[in-house]
């Protein structure tokens, strides 16, 4: 039985400081990056072979409901 998933979406506080660790460290390149979606300042989708990451910042408070301490992985 082989198990496959799409992607992990990682939320994270310091979103410059993870990219950079993606990308420079990991070497994950970046496929798409969003500004303000969906209340929050990033939501980038990052790549390293059949690795795909969806790196987002927290919702921001006032836009719609805020993220609660759910830093780390939000969903597989």
């Amino acid at each position: 039985m082989n198990i496959e998933f799409h992607h992990i979406c990682i939320e994270t506080d310091d979103y410059k400081e993870s990219l950079a660790f993606y990308t420079k460290a990991m070497g994950f390149h970046i496929l798409e990056e969003k500004r303000d979606f969906h209340g929050r300042d990033f939501n980038t989708w990052i790549r390293n072979g059949s690795v795909i990451i969806e790196l987002q910042t927290p919702k921001i408070a006032g836009k719609e409901l805020p993220s609660l301490g759910n830093r780390g992985i939000r969903h597989v």
